[in-house]
């Protein structure tokens, strides 16, 4: 995590760029109980996702803190894939285009506990024909990798136009999702 600015003497707050979270500002209150608290790993992960969903320059508060922590709950499964497809169809300029997807860079934005997950995630969509490109292993002895050239299938773009769809409005879904 990257501090991007100083203390604001106002509103007491620091802002921070976060290759998972996104950029989000946070109160010193906020900070001292992070810090103070510390958190499991599914909590930081429940955080982190909320965070990159509320997108660019939250303010987090303590009590949108503790607020985040009780009622915010991982994806399942098929949620999981379905944030990849709707994440890479935010980075593509259509389809045909690639782009590259870093595990441990993504976790926020699917919502995944670990980079093992966000792994797991990414093989499943290559399993599926969901998703395709050049896996680029890192350390083979413990599974890592990128995906190099990374596009969505004709499949993949079928099942974004269909989350699409079923959105109906909604502004969780939009025609073209900003993840920050």
């Amino acid at each position: 995590m990257k501090l991007i600015s100083e203390p604001h003497p106002e509103s007491g707050s620091v802002g921070y760029r976060c290759d998972n979270c996104g950029v989000f500002r946070i109160s010193n209150t906020a900070d001292i109980v992070l810090k103070k608290r510390g958190f499991e790993p599914n909590k930081l992960a429940q955080l982190s996702y909320a965070v990159r969903r509320m997108g660019g320059n939250t303010l987090l508060t303590s009590d949108l803190l503790e607020s985040i922590l009780q009622d915010t709950k991982l994806p399942d499964a098929s949620t999981l894939q379905d944030n990849l497809l709707l994440f890479m169809q935010s980075e593509l300029a259509g389809p045909g285009e690639v782009t590259e997807l870093y595990p441990p860079a993504m976790r926020a934005c699917l919502g995944a506990l670990s980079d093992t997950s966000a792994r797991w995630v990414i093989g499943q969509a290559l399993s599926a024909q969901l998703i395709e490109g050049t896996v680029s292993q890192l350390l083979a002895d413990r599974g890592e990798f990128n995906l190099h050239h990374a596009t969505l299938t004709t499949h993949g773009w079928a099942r974004v136009e269909e989350l699409l769809r079923s959105a109906n409005g909604s502004q969780t879904v939009r025609t073209k999702v900003s993840w920050q």
